[in-house]
């Protein structure tokens, strides 16, 4: 856009040019209308020079640099003062076919006195008015056509069809692009249920660990009280060979039931851990099966799906047995009294031996 009334030597050719027609007398009707409508219109160049410069482009550009030599000139002759209104008139009437809305009335009072006393004004400055209002519009519609904004209208066909041949593709990437998503989504429940039978596999596998864990220990245990079980009575018989020891009646094999006790006792011991190693390893074996079937649930889910109904399970076996309870055989563990009723059967029989 091109500033015209906003620039400062503008401002001051209208200020001084103002000041020398308000200065002179009128000397007809005609002339004082004719002054004071043109002081009207330099008085809102003035005051307004940002929206006369916006909508005044075209005028600016064909009659700017004459119309600011007319005010320079400051001639007070008729022809001269006619000038200038026929120049103030062209801006005001491309002013008033570019706003939406009529003119204020001063205004509008300044374009009725154009039209209606044309025949008043001197031969330059009638041709000027009738330029305005006979061929101006046209000249302002051709500068609109050509404008860089109106080409990109005209184009506007060829925008419309390509922005469809855009949309269509567009489509075709989103319908594309949704089949892609939907399969991501499928994979992505897959990967739950995985990482759900991950996290039970990964449950059987701790307690198998811990399961190895106390079944190892469990060995070494009776690894131990094997060892331990016939030492008291190797011990005793030692003992008994190095300080020459006799046995002369029944009663002198009161000397071994130290060591027959702490034998008994081991083999008690001995018995239990055996009996808690047994099931650790029948515990170790559910574990163990339970892992096994963890390998191929993913499929098994999908077969349950298939044949499951409410009158028949064909795979309720299976389900007993990775999810039932893992057994630990504990009524067949000896009972802590066990030991002591066979010391008990013990002292009964050198009770009944007679010496």
């Amino acid at each position: 856009m091109q500033n015209f009334f906003s620039k400062e030597h503008t401002q001051r050719a209208i200020s001084s040019y103002r000041n020398m027609l308000s200065n002179i007398t009128p000397e007809n009707s005609f002339a004082k209308s004719r002054n004071e409508h043109i002081l009207l219109m330099l008085t809102s160049f003035t005051r307004k020079s940002e929206g006369w410069d916006k909508d005044t482009q075209l005028n600016i550009n064909y009659i700017s640099d004459s119309f600011l030599n007319e005010l320079a000139a400051k001639d007070a002759s008729k022809d001269s003062i006619d000038d200038v209104f026929a120049s103030c008139f062209r801006f005001l009437f491309e002013m008033y076919i570019n706003m939406p809305s009529e003119l204020a009335q001063p205004f509008e009072s300044a374009k009725s006195f154009a039209i209606h006393r044309l025949s008043e004004f001197s031969e330059n400055a009638k041709s000027q008015i009738e330029y305005a209002l006979r061929e101006m519009p046209v000249s302002i519609l051709k500068d609109i056509l050509h404008s860089n904004d109106f080409s990109s209208l005209r184009s506007l066909p060829s925008i419309t069809e390509h922005a469809k041949v855009l949309s269509k593709k567009w489509e075709e990437d989103f319908n594309v692009n949704l089949a892609k998503v939907e399969n991501l989504n499928e994979s992505l429940k897959s990967y739950e249920h995985a990482f759900n039978f991950a996290g039970l596999y990964k449950g059987f596998l701790d307690l198998s660990e811990l399961k190895k864990s106390e079944a190892r220990s469990g060995k070494r245990l009776i690894l131990f009280l094997s060892v331990m079980i016939p030492l008291p009575i190797l011990c005793e018989t030692l003992y008994f060979i190095l300080k020459d020891i006799s046995f002369y009646s029944a009663w002198d094999l009161v000397k071994v039931t130290p060591a027959a006790s702490m034998t008994l006792i081991l083999i008690y011991f001995f018995r239990i851990a055996l009996r808690n190693y047994t099931s650790i390893k029948a515990q170790l074996l559910q574990v163990e099966l339970r892992k096994t079937l963890c390998q191929f649930i993913q499929s098994y889910v999908d077969y349950s799906k298939e044949h499951k109904s409410k009158e028949h399970n064909p795979l309720e076996k299976f389900e007993d047995v990775i999810f039932s309870n893992i057994m630990a055989a504990e009524d067949k563990i000896p009972s802590t009294f066990d030991g002591i009723d066979q010391l008990a059967n013990v002292v009964n029989a050198f009770k009944g031996t007679k010496i």
